[in-house]
């Protein structure tokens, strides 16, 4: 995985190792423009389930443009996540992440992002 991503790209996906005192963290990316207070991102932690461990917004941009192509549903905008690092380290994270990378490592064309 390390050979595939580029570290700057996937850094935000190992935060519950380099922060290990840090239960919840806000990742942003440097591109984003906050328009009223991030305090309200906070709140939203309050609405995850026992189990969730991220939160991310649909891609819409993304949506726009590959709606004449079909859109996938499942596509999201990791520009903004919401981690509970807590949860992360108690599901074992970054071992599960390495596995789900080695499976789909040929679809892998880019640092951060799978396309079809």
């Amino acid at each position: 995985m390390e050979r595939q991503y580029r570290p700057c790209a996937t850094m935000r996906l190992f935060l519950e190792r380099i922060l290990s005192e840090t239960d919840s963290v806000i990742y942003a990316d440097t591109d984003i423009v906050f328009l009223k207070s991030v305090q309200h991102l906070w709140a939203e932690f309050a609405k995850f389930g026992e189990e969730t461990v991220a939160a991310m917004t649909p891609d819409l941009y993304r949506k726009q443009k590959l709606e004449i192509n079909g859109y996938d549903p499942h596509a999201y905008n990791s520009g903004i996540m919401l981690m509970n690092l807590t949860r992360m380290r108690a599901m074992d994270w970054s071992e599960r992440l390495g596995m789900v990378s080695m499976m789909f490592l040929k679809d892998a064309k880019f640092g951060d992002q799978v396309r079809s």
